[in-house]
């Protein structure tokens, strides 16, 4: 009779995994002390950040065809001469995941101005720039007019809202106009009108 009873106990024992080590919740540390049930590993990982722009090497030469200079006195151009190119991107942001990147950047934006060293932006004429964004992000158009030389930087005067993301090939739209705020006219390029100015662009990927 003794003897079932001892075999009973054991059984009872091996079945039980507590009876040997009560679970504590131990799980803010790894460091073989009180070992329990529950236990956590530290795994450091280093991302480094990436933000890569590659503007079309290739001139971009706007059709006039669509911009009109005016026949009669009094009125002024219309129209727009027009022109693409294309862009590359890869960009990645901060990692939100990290308590102490809760409050960082969570996207970029593409912004553009004009490189006086090239050339600005002809006067009374406005050049709009529509930047096609990569998937994720948000199109929109910067509007560059001399002399200013720097476009919004608000929605939607760029590409906005860029996180981690790439895209290949993807448009960059040109439109030259006369500017809705000034006379109508544009400032010509050379004496017979035919001869080109160029319109230096510097674009930029930055934090949003």
């Amino acid at each position: 009779m003794k003897k079932k009873i001892l075999i009973l106990t054991i059984a009872a024992i091996v079945a039980t995994p507590t009876a040997f080590a009560a679970y504590d919740g131990n799980v803010d540390a790894n460091n073989g002390t009180n070992d329990d049930a529950a236990d956590i590993q530290t795994v450091s990982v280093t991302v480094p950040e990436v933000a890569l722009l590659n503007i079309s090497d290739t001139p971009v030469t706007l059709d006039n065809t669509g911009l009109h200079a005016p026949t009669t006195a009094g009125a002024g151009f219309t129209g727009s001469a027009t022109g693409t190119t294309t862009y590359d991107i890869s960009s990645n942001v901060l990692n939100t995941g990290d308590p102490d990147n809760a409050t960082a950047p969570t996207s970029r934006k593409i912004t553009v101005m004009t490189d006086p060293v090239v050339g600005k932006v002809p006067d009374g004429a406005e050049l709009q720039i529509t930047v096609t964004a990569p998937t994720g992000a948000t199109t929109g158009t910067a509007k560059l007019v001399s002399p200013t030389s720097t476009s919004s930087t608000s929605t939607p005067d760029s590409a906005n809202a860029i996180g981690n993301t790439t895209g290949t090939g993807l448009n960059i739209a040109y439109a030259l106009s006369a500017d809705p705020a000034g006379t109508g006219m544009i400032a010509h390029t050379a004496n017979d009108g035919a001869d080109a100015d160029n319109i230096g662009l510097i674009y930029t990927l930055t934090d949003d």
